[in-house]
């Protein structure tokens, strides 16, 4: 498997994750009657002649509080790319699943088969196209009598970049946001506030997976480099980034300087030279006192939130000079932009 798939089945072989997973996004009302307690991981290498052996996937078993023996299994299938025949693919796992229960025993002709729940948790960037029900890939007519032979089987998708974000403070919701960060201030602030989750757990395996996830994944990514390989907690890689953040901001507002004065040139090649430059000019300095602006409300009231950097890059210069005055007396960031 790819580094982020063994990434994302490490984190998602811990029950916690599991179970904070399916009470946030998985709104069905059968879902308040698990009894996550009993959640426990099924090693079952399912696979067949014809189909690849499936080490990435991960099934749990959790009881129904209400039905006693009852079982209830959860697929979590890791898909980066569309695929039109997931339907077909999630129906043949599930049947080698039943097949893999029946020869080892653990189901009999008076418990009967155990509902599945196929969960596929799709990470890429494009919408997903791809029918969620295997009936939908059937051609025959609403009203063909030979539907009443047809399988019937559907599959709960999740877009990890169109998560809710009223989930976005659970474990899952943060694991989301945390790998379709925006910027260095978005992600310094995701990481702070998975450890700061994480902290009121007793789950070392869970804390380790997520420090694994974001060494040997995200550390893949800018603006990590080389020395995110000798991390050893999430709060280190927090300290990490807000060292290196100014030099970072830095960074990208000198390539922001050069792409406006670049664009300054050009514009003035029709209106004249010197007062296209002259108006890059105008636009970078008032760039820079943004920025500037941005550290002094950082330091005061910590990493910003994507809706204060979005002023701030859209600010005119009044507004500038008005927040850089306001920054003395406010007692939060809301009076700042007042």
């Amino acid at each position: 498997m790819h580094k982020k798939d063994h990434g994302n089945h490490l984190l998602f072989s811990n029950p916690t994750l599991v179970a904070d997973l399916v009470r946030h996004f998985v709104a069905e009302p059968w879902v308040q009657n698990l009894d996550f307690s009993t959640l426990q991981r099924v090693n079952a290498k399912l696979h067949a002649q014809n189909l690849e052996r499936r080490e990435g996937d991960i099934i749990f078993r959790v009881r129904h509080a209400e039905g006693g023996s009852v079982y209830l299994y959860l697929m979590l299938e890791f898909q980066s790319q569309p695929d039109h025949w997931m339907a077909v693919r999630v129906g043949a796992y599930v049947f080698l699943l039943y097949q893999h229960l029946i020869k080892e025993k653990q189901i009999t002709t008076e418990t009967g088969l155990p509902p599945v729940f196929p969960l596929v948790l799709y990470n890429g960037d494009t919408p997903w196209p791809s029918a969620q029900r295997l009936d939908e890939l059937i051609l025959l007519p609403k009203g063909s009598p030979l539907w009443a032979w047809q399988p019937q089987l559907s599959y709960h998708l999740l877009e990890e970049r169109r998560y809710p974000k009223e989930a976005g403070n659970s474990l899952a919701g943060l694991l989301f946001e945390m790998e379709n960060f925006e910027n260095v201030a978005h992600l310094n602030s995701v990481i702070r506030r998975i450890d700061k989750v994480l902290s009121h757990t007793d789950d070392g395996p869970l804390r380790h997976a997520f420090l694994m996830w974001v060494k040997h994944v995200l550390a893949s990514k800018k603006p990590f480099t080389a020395k995110a390989a000798n991390l050893s907690s999430l709060s280190e890689v927090h300290d990490m980034l807000s060292e290196r953040m100014d030099k970072w901001l830095a960074q990208q507002d000198a390539q922001r300087d050069q792409e406006m004065l670049a664009k300054a040139f050009e514009q003035g090649m029709g209106k004249g030279i010197e007062q296209g430059i002259e108006k890059g000019i105008e636009k970078g300095i008032g760039k820079g006192e943004g920025l500037i602006l941005q550290r002094q409300i950082a330091k005061r009231f910590g990493a910003l939130p994507e809706w204060a950097l979005r002023r701030l890059e859209q600010a005119t210069q009044p507004e500038l000079e008005r927040w850089a005055e306001q920054i003395l007396d406010a007692g939060s960031l809301d009076g700042v932009f007042q």
